[in-house]
């Protein structure tokens, strides 16, 4: 059968030779205290997103969400809540916040199935990821977070709700943090963790009503300890660097290879 694919993404990307970060295209949303209620939502404030996914086979690729100006509304940039929509990839793009100004409370947040997020990346959002509710199937399939920068997330960096059954989390570097990973007590899964860097974060684990938790993880090649340095602005005349708001050349997690660039930036 014939699947469309739709793709929501940048003209210039990130590995192409001509990027440069000022040709990432921004997405910022204007709209005042937004409201779109569910049946099925446990949300009742008032939320407002900038992508509101109702389809199946759907990437989003190459674009910079900037946080939102209203507080009393909650911004989630990337929605689908549509539990037998299936195959949604955001890629190469960024989530960047600040809870005082602009805040974003999750850049991604989905039920069901096939929900693939890879070389993001995610600084001061609340949280960067919530894998929600299931496909209304049973247990949720296909999902990942790969190769992704998660700074300063003031919830958490991960979020799942319902259980999965074959979940990908790998290569990602999370520091500066509130939980590095909040699942809920009902969510049975244990979650493998493979080749990540995971330092500096208030809590490790958290349950959904954000207490510490001590849920177990399979954990294979984890660091712990050691400090991320990440590629900053630090004056108003500093040209943007090609690798702004990436690890630093030689330091911790830069071998990982996460952020935007699926290929080495010189």
């Amino acid at each position: 059968m014939y699947q469309l694919l739709q793709k929501i993404e940048a003209s210039i990307l990130p590995d192409d030779t001509s990027w440069t970060p000022e040709k990432m295209p921004v997405i910022k949303t204007k709209s005042q205290k937004g409201e779109i209620m569910e049946k099925d939502l446990f949300i009742k404030d008032k939320w407002i997103t900038s992508f509101y996914i109702n389809e199946s086979h759907i990437t989003i690729r190459g674009l910079k969400f900037l946080g939102y100006d209203y507080p009393p509304s909650f911004y989630y940039p990337i929605t689908r809540f549509n539990k037998e929509k299936t195959d949604l990839i955001v890629e190469q793009c960024m989530f960047l916040g600040d809870l005082q100004t602009s805040a974003i409370q999750a850049g991604i947040i989905t039920h069901g199935d096939a929900v693939k997020v890879d070389h993001c990346v995610f600084y001061n959002a609340n949280n960067a990821a919530i894998y929600w509710q299931d496909s209304g199937n049973g247990i949720k399939t296909g999902n990942s977070m790969t190769n992704c920068i998660i700074y300063g997330a003031n919830v958490s960096s991960i979020w799942t709700s319902s259980p999965d059954k074959d979940f990908i989390y790998k290569n990602n570097i999370v520091t500066n943090c509130n939980f590095f990973w909040v699942k809920e007590a009902s969510n049975n899964t244990k979650y493998s963790i493979d080749s990540c860097v995971i330092v500096n974060n208030q809590h490790y684990k958290g349950d959904g009503y954000l207490n510490p938790s001590d849920f177990a993880l399979n954990e294979t090649n984890v660091i712990k300890q050691g400090n991320i340095s990440l590629r900053m602005i630090n004056t108003v005349f500093e040209q943007w660097p090609i690798d702004h708001l990436h690890i630093i050349p030689n330091t911790l997690g830069y071998d990982i290879g996460a952020g935007l660039f699926k290929h080495r930036k010189q």
